[in-house]
């Protein structure tokens, strides 16, 4: 079974939103590396998307709001604070 890829990033997008975080205007990304945050922001839009519809649904909505997905940011960047803590490090 083929899986729906849904929406895709441009390039000339990813490169954009990468040279906002660089200091140096001379750094240039190449296409594998273009692939790869292509890669990560399509699965760090789908766990956003997801979250969202499981926040709608526990609201008691149909429909997914920009407010659900504000609601399940903060959830994200959380857990990457704690994913890159030891183990026991906020305990």
């Amino acid at each position: 079974m083929e899986e729906n890829e849904g929406a895709k990033f441009k390039n000339a997008t990813i490169s954009k939103l990468m040279m906002i975080h660089f200091q140096d205007d001379k750094i240039r990304v190449g296409a594998d590396v273009l692939s790869l945050m292509g890669e990560l922001l399509q699965l760090f839009v789908m766990e956003v998307a997801t979250r969202a519809a499981k926040q709608a649904e526990a609201d008691g909505e149909q429909t997914v709001d920009v407010l659900h997905c504000e609601k399940v940011l903060p959830q994200l960047a959380l857990q990457d604070v704690i994913a890159g803590q030891p183990k026991g490090a906020l305990q």
